[in-house]
């Protein structure tokens, strides 16, 4: 069989194959589906991925699972970036620049305190258990996006399906 060493680079270079992929189609996905109804879901395609990755008996599996983890992960950057522009508009520049670079700095810090606390606790729990938690805080994710002030993303729902209207051609 492979080394635990072969098996983890194996398994992360899927996953970065993952997330590549999500950076090349999110972008459009969301501007389709909207940034709010993409980032609620998406944390639930992360949770579903996250709870299989902990299922996993074999390398592939794994590396799978992993991979469909960073394709949904890849999309919240930009849904909060434009979730934070609808918010605050163009009334409100100065908070709209401190968002963005509260998200900016928290995107790197969370992955590094996912990072460093999930190896902390897979020193001390079975690291099955470790990735269910994750799937767990992904649910939560979700529904606390679910529970956001959705008006201002109604507003970009509604301008989304009216530029979508105005482009059909008539006849």
């Amino acid at each position: 069989g492979m080394s635990i060493a072969a098996t983890v680079a194996g398994v992360s270079s899927i996953a970065t194959l993952g997330g590549a992929f999500g950076k090349f189609v999110n972008g459009f996905v969301c501007q389709r589906w909207g940034s709010y109804t993409c980032s609620k879901f998406y944390l639930m395609g992360m949770a579903i991925c996250s709870f299989l990755f902990s299922m996993a008996r074999n390398p592939t599996t794994l590396g799978l699972a992993y991979s469909g983890m960073e394709f949904f992960a890849s999309i919240q950057w930009t849904s909060l970036a434009i979730m934070l522009t609808n918010y605050y508009s163009r009334s409100k520049p100065t908070r709209l620049a401190a968002a963005l670079t509260a998200i900016g700095l928290a995107s790197p810090a969370g992955a590094i305190a996912a990072k460093t606390g999930g190896a902390a606790l897979a020193s001390h729990f079975d690291w099955r258990i470790v990735a269910r938690v994750g799937s767990v805080i992904a649910l939560l994710g979700s529904f606390i996006i679910s529970q956001a002030p959705i008006k201002n993303f109604q507003k970009e729902e509604l301008g989304r399906r009216l530029r979508k209207a105005s482009s059909k051609p008539r006849g």
